[in-house]
């Protein structure tokens, strides 16, 4: 849900599977909703829906990841804060899900 767009800038949406702080397995950066989606022409209080499809690597031992999930500005690269509902900033990104990678799924 839309609530109030900002009109400055666009955003762009981050998806990444993370081990730890400093291991990116994978990722599926881009516009939100479609291709050349804006988020400058986004109205309040509409709905948008954006789906990502990750490839993860072959190469990716088997272990726990996690799924972070955030925006950046399409100007600067910055990632927005996410805010608290006390105004209080937690993170940059929030942890999505976390995913198991088995190193032989068909058995």
């Amino acid at each position: 849900l839309a609530l109030d767009p900002p009109r400055d800038d666009n955003y762009k949406v981050f998806l990444h599977v993370i081990k730890g702080w400093d291991e990116k397995w994978a990722g599926a950066d881009g516009n939100p909703v479609t291709h050349d989606g804006r988020t400058s022409t986004w109205e309040a209080g509409q709905v948008y829906v954006d789906e990502r499809l990750l490839d993860i690597p072959g190469e990716i031992p088997p272990d726990n990841y996690e799924l972070e999930l955030g925006w950046f500005s399409d100007t600067t690269g910055e990632r927005l804060n996410i805010v608290a509902g006390d105004g209080h900033i937690i993170d940059n990104w929030v942890m999505l899900h976390r995913i198991f990678v088995d190193d032989n799924p068909y058995e």
